[in-house]
């Protein structure tokens, strides 16, 4: 009896089934042929087996070369959205600060606006007292004119009343007089505040009546 060779060792040769792998080579040379078309058509199952394993390992292949490629578009998309962010908040910043220049821009432009509009004003009020200035000028000169006139009017009344002839059994009302002075004195007072009512409008044609005789 001889002793299986290498070949009839061999792993694949025992996963074909234990009955073609157990029998000796004297018992197979002594089946019929039904036995030889058995184990022909196991050697075909097993190849076709190996086909279809070698199918499963392109695909697998084809799958692992897919997925690859989608984790590099999801790094390829993550690193993007990375970009796209760091993009967004410098563009944020900038705008801030395009923002912040602009409301300084507008506060300067307000005071500026302001600062001339009070100059317009006093240009204003120098041109309205322009007219009045020499006007308040002179009236101290007509003031004391007036305090002058004044003045001589009281010394006159005062000098009138003293030299009134008394001789030759001249009589005098007191009362009268006091009366008279009084109404006097009333009226004096009474000349002020109408003189205070229209000074204003005295002043106006009079710096109107100087400002035509000055052109």
């Amino acid at each position: 009896m001889k002793s299986p060779s290498a070949w009839a060792l061999s792993p694949g040769r025992w996963s074909l089934g234990s009955s073609f792998g157990t029998h000796s080579p004297a018992k197979v040379n002594g089946n019929n042929g039904g036995s030889v078309g058995g184990s022909v058509s196991k050697v075909l199952k097993y190849l076709k087996q190996r086909k279809v394993s070698s199918l499963q390992e392109e695909e697998y292949h084809r799958f692992r070369i897919l997925y690859n490629r989608l984790l590099q578009w999801r790094f390829i998309n993550a690193r993007a959205k990375v970009v796209m962010d760091n993009v967004k908040n410098i563009v944020e910043i900038q705008l801030f600060s395009v923002w912040l220049r602009m409301v300084r821009l507008r506060k300067i432009t307000i005071q500026k606006r302001m600062e001339l509009r009070k100059v317009k004003n006093v240009m204003k009020l120098y041109e309205i007292l322009d007219g009045q200035l020499y006007l308040l000028t002179e009236w101290a000169q007509l003031e004391r004119r007036n305090e002058d006139s004044i003045g001589r009017l009281t010394r006159k009344l005062s000098a009138l009343s003293t030299i009134l002839p008394l001789s030759h059994l001249v009589k005098v009302d007191t009362e009268s007089v006091f009366e008279a002075l009084n109404t006097a004195i009333k009226v004096m007072e009474s000349l002020v505040p109408l003189i205070a009512k229209y000074q204003t409008q005295v002043l106006f044609l009079f710096s109107q009546f100087y400002i035509h005789r000055k052109k």
